[in-house]
């Protein structure tokens, strides 16, 4: 698909002509298929889980804010969906020990303040969770890797 294609798609889409149609689960599906994860969206999340206490319906709610890419209008029908998304995406990087992930886990100490890029996402994240009414609450212990019934982390 030609670059003037696809904007021409996501013109289409923002606009809500083609979500006219179709039901939430599938404008989120649509949306997700085009949404490539930056990398800053996945140090955030994985700054999120590891360094503050946090359930996934708020993490959703300030990721969204931080990081706006389902339209406002739709916010509030895609929430669930979106919590599944967030919840998709931090499993596969704990999975598959991405770079974002072996970054903030890994090479970063617990103890330690965030510095450099990782000290800015964290200031986005609590200026988000401002926004969006949410307390952040600091772990002051590392977090316990939970094991999958598989065995697989």
């Amino acid at each position: 698909m030609s670059q003037l294609e696809q904007e021409s798609l996501d013109d289409e889409w923002t606009s809500g002509r083609a979500a006219d149609s179709e039901s939430s689960e599938e404008e989120f599906s649509k949306l997700m298929r085009r949404h490539r994860w930056k990398r800053n969206e996945r140090l955030t999340l994985c700054i999120f889980r590891r360094f503050y206490e946090h359930d996934w319906t708020q993490m959703t709610k300030v990721f969204t804010r931080a990081f706006q890419v389902v339209p406002k209008a739709r916010l509030e029908s895609l929430q669930g969906a979106r919590l599944q998304m967030l919840h998709a995406q931090m499993s596969d990087m704990r999975r598959f020990r991405v770079l974002e992930y072996r970054e903030v886990f890994e090479n970063h100490p617990f103890c330690e303040p965030l510095s450099g890029n990782l000290a800015r996402l964290e200031r986005r994240l609590k200026t988000a969770a401002r926004s969006a009414g949410v307390v952040l609450r600091r772990r002051y212990e590392e977090p316990a890797v939970v094991r999958q019934p598989c065995g697989r982390a």
